[in-house]
C-alpha cells in the first residue's frame, strides 16, 4: 500500500480506512496539517511524533489531542510545554495516569519545579483524580496517588479490582481488611504473594478464598502457617485442587505415597501439574524412578507420550551400518530410558515422529522423552556416548546450545543423535570414525 499513497489526499484516504495505516504514509507527508488532522481524528495507533517538526510538538492543542489517544504522546511534547504548567495541567487532568510515569519510565521528563507546583499538587490532592488514576488500570497506579489517599479503603479497593498486583503498595493498616484481601486474591496475580502479608486468623475463618488463591497460585502456599503445613490432610485438601502444591510443601512429605497420589490424581483430572520443572520432579532420583513404574507410566501419560508407547517395543539392539543406523539409533534411546525407568516407548513411532517433525520449531527433543528431567536427559547423553566409546565428551568449538549437539547441549534434538552416529559410520575425519559399530 505505500506505493499508492503518493499524496495528501491519498494519505487521508488510507487513514480513514483504517487508522494503523499512517505508518504507511511517506514521512514527509505524515506531519502535513490534512494528513496529521486525520489521524488525530482516527485516532491512528501507529501515530509517532519522533520525527515530528519542533513546530508541532510545541502546538499544545495538537499534543493535548495526541496524549488523548496515548500517554507517550505527552512525553514527546517540546521541552517548553512540559514546562509549561498550564499544558502540563490540562493533560493530567485529562490523562491521570500521567501522573504515574512522572517517576519511572519517563523520570526527568518533567521538571521537578513543575511536578511540585501548588497547581500540580492541588489536583494530586483531590481523591476524585486518585480515584479516576486507579481505575485507569495501566498500571501499578497505587504507587502514584497522593500519599494520603493510601488509608482510603475505596481507594485501595478499586485500585485492586482493577489491578490485583497494587497489592504492593496497600499499607499494613488495610491488608488485614478482609475485602481488601478478597479484591487482592480475586484479582491478583501469581507473581504477588498475597497470602504473605494475610493475618493468621485469615486461614481460618477464610477458607474458601484460600482455596480460591491456592488454586490459581500455588507458590502461595509457601506463606500458609507452619501449623498448618503439618497437617497432612490439609495438605491433601489443597493438593486435590492444584497438583502443583507439592512444590512449595516440607521436603519431609515428598516421598509419602498419600501425597504423591493426590498428586498425580489431581493433574490426571485437569488441575494444574506438580511440574516437571520445578524441584519436587526435578529431585526425584533414576533409582526413584526404577522403583516406581506405576507412577512413571502416569507422568509420560500426562506429559502426552501416550502416541510414543506401546507393550511391547522392539529393543533389540543390533549392530549399526549404513542402512539401520538411524532406527538402531532410537532402539538405542529407548533402551537407555528403559534402563533408567522409562518403560514402553516404541522406537519405531519415535523416529516416524523426529523424521516427520525435523527442520521445523516443533522438532522432537530428547528432553520429552526424558519427562524434562535434567539429570535422566544427561544420563541418556553420557550413556549414549559410552556406547560409542566416549568417557567424556568434550565440545573444542564449545556449544551454543542449539539443539545439534547431542551430547552437549542441555535439550538436543533427536535426530541430531542420528546424524552423531552417520558421521561415526562414515566421516574418516570425524573424532570417533567407528566404521564397525
Amino acid at each position: 500500500m505505500t506505493d499508492d499513497i503518493k499524496s495528501i489526499a491519498d494519505a487521508i484516504v488510507a487513514i480513514e480506512d483504517d487508522g494503523w495505516n499512517w505508518k504507511l504514509v511517506p514521512q514527509d507527508l505524515q506531519f502535513k496539517p490534512e494528513v496529521l488532522e486525520a489521524a488525530l481524528v482516527h485516532e491512528a495507533n501507529t501515530l509517532d511524533f519522533l520525527d515530528a517538526p519542533e513546530e508541532i510538538l510545541k502546538d499544545d492543542q495538537i499534543m493535548l489531542r495526541a496524549t488523548n489517544i496515548s500517554l507517550k504522546h505527552f512525553f514527546a511534547s517540546s521541552e517548553m510545554l512540559l514546562t509549561d504548567i498550564e499544558f502540563v495541567a490540562k493533560a493530567i487532568l485529562d490523562k491521570p495516569r500521567i501522573v504515574a510515569d512522572f517517576g519511572w519510565r519517563h523520570q526527568g521528563k518533567v521538571p521537578e519545579e513543575i511536578k511540585a507546583h501548588p497547581q500540580i499538587i492541588n489536583i494530586l490532592k483531590d481523591k476524585n483524580f486518585s480515584l479516576r488514576l486507579v481505575e485507569d488500570g495501566t498500571g501499578n497506579d497505587l504507587n502514584a496517588i497522593w500519599p494520603d489517599h493510601l488509608s482510603d479503603k475505596n481507594i485501595v479497593l478499586r485500585a485492586l479490582q482493577t489491578r490485583g498486583d497494587n497489592w504492593h503498595f496497600v499499607p499494613d493498616a488495610l491488608k488485614s481488611d478482609e475485602d481488601i484481601i478478597r479484591a487482592a486474591i480475586e484479582e491478583g496475580p501469581r507473581s504477588v504473594f498475597i497470602l504473605k502479608d494475610c493475618p493468621p486468623n485469615f486461614f481460618e475463618t477464610q477458607s474458601a478464598l484460600i482455596e480460591k488463591r491456592i488454586k490459581d497460585a500455588p507458590g502461595d502456599f509457601v506463606h500458609i502457617p507452619d501449623s498448618l503445613k503439618k497437617d497432612k490432610n490439609y495438605l491433601l485438601k489443597f493438593l486435590a485442587i492444584n497438583g502443583g502444591v507439592i512444590n512449595y510443601l516440607d521436603k519431609s512429605f515428598w516421598d509419602d505415597p498419600e501425597i504423591i497420589e493426590a498428586t498425580l490424581s489431581s493433574t490426571e483430572r485437569g488441575n494444574e501439574s506438580y511440574s516437571v520443572f520445578l524441584e519436587w520432579f526435578q529431585s526425584r532420583s533414576i533409582e526413584w524412578f526404577q522403583a516406581h513404574p506405576d507412577y512413571l507410566r502416569r507422568m509420560m501419560l500426562i506429559e502426552g507420550l501416550e502416541d510414543f508407547m506401546s507393550d511391547k517395543p522392539d529393543l533389540d539392539l543390533q549392530t549399526f551400518n549404513a542402512e539401520n543406523y538411524q532406527y538402531q539409533t532410537f532402539v538405542l534411546i529407548c533402551k537407555l530410558l528403559d534402563a533408567f525407568g522409562i518403560y514402553g516407548l516404541d522406537p519405531a513411532k519415535i523416529m516416524s515422529e523426529a523424521q516427520e517433525s525435523e527442520g521445523s520449531w516443533l522438532d522432537e527433543k530428547l528432553g520429552r522423552l526424558c519427562l524434562y528431567h535434567d539429570v535422566l536427559t544427561q544420563s541418556v547423553q553420557k550413556s549414549f556416548g559410552v556406547h560409542f566409546n566416549i568417557l567424556a565428551s568434550i565440545d573444542l568449538e564449545g556449544s551454543d546450545n542449539s539443539g545439534n549437539d547431542f551430547l552437549n547441549d542441555s535439550n538436543p534434538f533427536l535426530m541430531a543423535a542420528t546424524n552423531f552416529v552417520y558421521e561415526c559410520l562414515t566421516d574418516p575425519e570425524h573424532e570417533v570414525y567407528q566404521p564397525d559399530l
